[in-house]
């Protein structure tokens, strides 16, 4: 898991230091992309406005997200309601895959209709 993270890291700061166009050498240039970008009026207008978005809506979900709980947690005659509200998520979704695959691989199923196109006769479910 960790080279499926630090490698693209490594290899986009990397790449960070070139002009790098698709089917052409990369030309070094250096943090000439960096200034670049400290430059650029656009870069500081988006991050003024990702800076103002963040002060603003971290403490207000925190603080809805703190207060529903507070309350949910209060109420005790559907507590059990919204518990089971709250799994539901992690009950209907290894459902809907298992039912997914097994639409897959049943004997009209698309991927044995696919294989049989190709000459190979494959009766999953068969005893």
């Amino acid at each position: 898991m960790t080279a499926l993270m630090v490698v693209p890291l490594f290899t986009t700061v990397y790449l960070s230091f070139f002009n790098f166009n698709f089917g052409e050498t990369p030309r070094f240039i250096g943090f000439l992309n960096y200034t670049r970008i400290l430059e650029d009026s656009r870069f500081w207008s988006a991050m003024s406005f990702t800076l103002f978005y963040m002060a603003v809506s971290i403490p207000i979900q925190i603080l809805l997200g703190f207060g529903l709980a507070l309350i949910l947690n209060e109420i005790t005659a559907l507590k059990r309601f919204f518990i089971s509200l709250y799994l539901v998520p992690y009950i209907v979704t290894p459902v809907v895959g298992t039912l997914a695959i097994s639409w897959l691989f049943k004997d009209r199923g698309f991927i044995t209709w696919l294989l049989s196109i190709m000459g190979v006769n494959i009766q999953w479910y068969a005893d």
